[in-house]
């Protein structure tokens, strides 16, 4: 008895690993048995994947659409974004927040008597 509580003690941490590995092999196990009871049962709809094409199924589709066009045409790159309408610029209204203001907030004063100055060498 005292052999296996000496083995015990000094292996204990690769007994709690496997605890925390089996806890959470538990908790897996538990959460898909739910999810598959809420999927049989209509709770849950399940998520239809996209489809992706493939770079193969891409390039025959890019191709047949350039057999008919020059190549100059072909070799220009496609704009997406619809063409920019040129729009004047619309007038911002005058908030306290974009106001400019003529004369400085902090003010340069002439030094006084009292003051010194410092002179750079």
């Amino acid at each position: 008895m005292e052999k296996v509580s000496e083995f015990l003690v000094n292996n204990y941490i690769w007994f709690l690993v496997g605890v925390i590995v089996l806890v959470f092999a538990l908790i897996g196990y538990l959460v898909d048995a739910k999810n598959k009871k809420m999927l049989a049962s209509g709770e849950i709809i399940p998520r239809k994947e996209k489809k992706v094409k493939s770079k193969e199924d891409l390039t025959k589709e890019s191709v047949s659409e350039m057999e008919d066009m020059p190549i100059g045409d072909a070799m220009k790159p496609k704009n997406k974004k619809k063409e920019e309408t040129k729009e004047e610029p619309k007038e911002v209204p005058k908030t306290e927040a974009n106001v400019t203001y003529d004369e400085p907030i902090i003010k340069e004063e002439t030094p006084s008597e009292d003051s010194f100055e410092v002179d750079e060498k």
